[in-house]
């Protein structure tokens, strides 16, 4: 009976931290996204409006509803595509994009925004952070029964004490960490994985100033939930 009291606990507990978690997510990129559907308003008033308004539906969708906290990975790279076309009307050339899935990973389940918290962070400390034309690559692929998520980009970079920093934090972060820090991004992310695995989702990130930044994400399968249709 204790035994399954403390797992009780352990159960609201998560569950509580996940709501914590939840409130303090904050898609910041919807304001720039409006007013760059105002600055183009104003100069155009045809289909590729109705299109941007289109994506930004599917972005407040995903955002708001929280009724589930997992989604296949299927509709989570339907909204990371629909936020990097958005991104492209703002950066025009400065931004190209891939994304590759292997097929059967999209049945798995992560949590929400999972892959769009990296994706945006490629955006805002690759792309906005140089002048120069910037490609940003997805790749979702199964190894060895690990699921990986790779998030590359050519912007900025970072050099190898931030590097350093950040994989410290992403292998190390606890709620606590995010009670420390305004910005939860990434760290939010791993946390939310590291929860959901129990632990044993592995986070990595490779970086070299001015060249790129590469992080990758490896989680066991069989703590993962796959829908087989």
């Amino acid at each position: 009976e204790d035994r399954l009291e403390k797992q009780e606990a352990d159960i609201e507990k998560q569950q509580a931290e996940l709501l914590a978690l939840h409130s303090q997510i904050n898609p910041h990129f919807l304001f720039n996204v409006l007013e760059s559907i105002r600055m183009l308003s104003l100069l155009k008033k045809e289909k590729e409006i109705a299109g941007m308004i289109e994506k930004l539906a599917i972005l407040e969708r995903q955002t708001v509803d929280w009724s589930e906290d997992l989604i296949r990975l299927k509709e989570e790279l339907r909204f990371v595509e629909a936020y990097l076309d958005l991104q492209k009307l703002r950066f025009e050339d400065r931004l190209n994009y891939q994304i590759s899935i292997k097929n059967g990973c999209e049945n798995y389940s992560v949590p929400k925004l999972t892959l769009e918290t990296f994706v945006e962070n490629a955006c805002v400390h690759g792309v906005e952070s140089t002048s120069a034309p910037c490609c940003i690559y997805i790749r979702i692929y199964e190894q060895d029964d690990l699921l990986f998520l790779e998030v590359e980009d050519t912007g900025r970079g970072m050099d190898k004490a931030e590097a350093d920093e950040m994989n410290r934090r992403m292998k190390t972060c606890t709620i606590d960490d995010l009670k420390k820090h305004k910005r939860v991004g990434i760290i939010n992310a791993c946390l939310r994985l590291k929860m959901i695995t129990n632990d044993r989702a592995d986070f990595n990130v490779q970086s070299v100033k001015d060249s790129g930044t590469v992080f990758r994400i490896s989680i066991p399968v069989d703590t993962l939930e796959a829908t087989l249709v």
